[in-house]
């Protein structure tokens, strides 16, 4: 099973880690239904939050659902 880490940055750019998520698999449709959820739900809190950047081990797999 694909295990992803959410990490954020604080303000003197320390990495924290502040979710994990573990698919059934590495298919499009599984990422970005949990990437999704997590998006909206961050939205819901503080409308003016935008996605900074993102780190990936396997661009092949992962790049076409970011």
């Amino acid at each position: 099973y694909p295990l992803y880490s959410l990490l954020v940055f604080d303000a003197r750019q320390h990495a924290l880690p502040v979710a994990w998520v573990i698919t059934r698999s590495f298919a499009k449709h599984e990422i970005s239904k949990w990437m999704k959820a997590l998006y909206d739900r961050i939205l819901s809190v503080d409308p003016s939050w935008k996605v900074n950047g993102f780190i990936i081990d396997d661009a092949v797999l992962e790049i076409d659902p970011i």
